[in-house]
């Protein structure tokens, strides 16, 4: 996925909350599970994967209202992915953008089942641990 597109991710994730603290903090969510785990090269390759993105963070805005919110909960996600998941024959997704319905790309492993609830809730703690660290 290229700059562009990443930024056109972020730029609709970021409809999600009206406050720019939670526009930021979509911003560096989104660029570090890129540098983690190939965020843009898994969305390019796969169909499927920026749509579970959405659905994560929209899952949060609705349940939070702003990510800072989210500072000092206990969230429990179970079944939250597996990196040896296999695609489904066909896979439907509610996001806040939309309803979105797609064949199955291949038959082997599918990124789409990573972690990505966890990954993204663990880069924001990352995020206000550093910026309220004392180090």
């Amino acid at each position: 996925m290229s700059n562009n597109k990443q930024d056109r991710l972020i730029a609709k994730l970021s409809r999600l909350w009206k406050d720019e603290r939670d526009h930021t903090s979509i911003a560096s969510t989104i660029r570090a599970l890129d540098a983690r785990y190939s965020l843009n090269r898994k969305i390019a390759d796969e169909s499927g994967v920026e749509e579970i993105i959405k659905q994560m963070f929209g899952r949060l805005a609705n349940s939070f209202g702003r990510l800072s919110n989210i500072q000092g909960k206990k969230i429990l996600d179970i079944a939250c992915g597996s990196n040896t998941s296999k695609a489904p024959a066909s896979l439907y997704i509610d996001t806040p953008f939309g309803k979105v319905s797609f064949g199955r790309a291949s038959k082997g492993y599918t990124a789409q089942f990573e972690p990505w609830f966890c990954r993204i809730l663990f880069e924001l703690v990352i995020k206000f641990i550093e910026k309220h660290s004392a180090f």
